[in-house]
């Protein structure tokens, strides 16, 4: 556990479980990521630096689409005769 100190005001960090549909999560992380853009916008210069490595660029990247493969991983429908 660690602490925040903004303005004279402490406040506790914690850690998340969230339990549910990738869709939840995704939703909680854009809100999140949403606070932190926000908050960083709106303090003072000197304590930005606090904020910095939160926000981070999302890494996953489009797989390409291979030969026989209707897209990168779907394949074609099978034809049972």
């Amino acid at each position: 556990m660690s602490y925040i100190h903004v303005n004279g005001i402490v406040s506790e960090t914690c850690d998340w479980v969230v339990r549910g549909h990738m869709r939840m999560l995704y939703a909680l992380y854009i809100s999140f990521h949403y606070i932190l853009f926000h908050a960083r916008c709106t303090t003072p210069s000197h304590l930005v630096p606090q904020l910095t490595g939160f926000l981070t660029r999302d890494s996953r990247i489009v797989k390409r689409k291979k030969p026989g493969k209707a897209k990168a991983r779907k394949s074609f429908q099978r034809v049972k005769r």
